[in-house]
């Protein structure tokens, strides 16, 4: 199990497609509090896309319209997130920061409740 932000979606894809060949991908958004959030939404539509780039995929209609929702604007898309919109002041530099996507090499894996980085 991978930690997948916008920020490390490409490194995860080309992590994955390398050593997952053949293997069904399943992405899950964390949400926020159990509930559907727009972020992850638009991050798990950046990692399908660059998962299908880079190699054979059957996607689901789910995986697609993610995919096609992440081919949006995406400074714009997450500014109109709920926590940007409600939590701007707070959080408005994270929500951009978050935003550069592709901008780390960093692969991260989940071990028990601790998430580290894959060698």
């Amino acid at each position: 199990m991978f930690a997948t932000c916008l920020r490390n979606a490409e490194a995860t894809a080309r992590h994955v497609v390398k050593t997952h060949e053949g293997r069904t991908v399943v992405i899950v958004c964390a949400g926020s509090s159990g509930r559907f959030n727009l972020e992850d939404f638009y991050t798990a539509g950046w990692l399908v896309r660059h998962l299908a780039a880079r190699g054979m995929f059957t996607l689901t209609d789910a995986a697609r319209v993610a995919a096609g929702y992440a081919g949006t604007h995406r400074t714009e898309v997450l500014q109109q997130s709920w926590i940007a919109q409600h939590e701007g002041e707070r959080w408005g530099s994270e929500v951009s920061f978050a935003s550069e996507a592709d901008s780390v090499t960093l692969v991260a894996r989940m071990t028990g409740d601790r998430v580290v980085r894959q060698e």
